[in-house]
């Protein structure tokens, strides 16, 4: 059974994010939601020079500032996890997908634009 969701970012989480994803909803049905912000590993430059005005202070952003950890947690994943998976499918992010397939949870990959 499905206990927790965690969905993987590689942009700057910001309050829009936190209302389109439903933050708020999938608590009240119960789920621990996380947000793993990846945007530090994966794209330095643009996480330093790119600070957006709206940007969401919820309690449960997890923030990577080291590759090694964020695989480690990325393929240490429960069974009772999903993962809503926004991270651009590409090589630049194969190591994302491989961590991801080594974790026992499930996922989906969401691209909305």
């Amino acid at each position: 059974m499905i206990k927790k969701i965690v969905f993987l970012v590689e942009t700057v989480f910001t309050i829009r994010d936190y209302q389109r994803f439903g933050i708020e909803l999938l608590q009240k049905n119960g789920f621990e939601v996380e947000v793993w912000d990846l945007t530090p590993v994966l794209h330095p430059a643009f996480f330093q020079s790119h600070i957006p005005q709206d940007v969401c202070n919820y309690k449960e952003v997890i923030l990577f500032d080291s590759a090694k950890l964020m695989y480690k947690r990325i393929s240490s994943l429960a069974l009772d996890t999903i993962v809503i998976n926004s991270v651009s499918y590409n090589f630049s992010n194969l190591a994302v997908y491989r961590a991801l397939t080594k974790s026992f949870s499930e996922y989906v990959l969401i691209f909305v634009n």
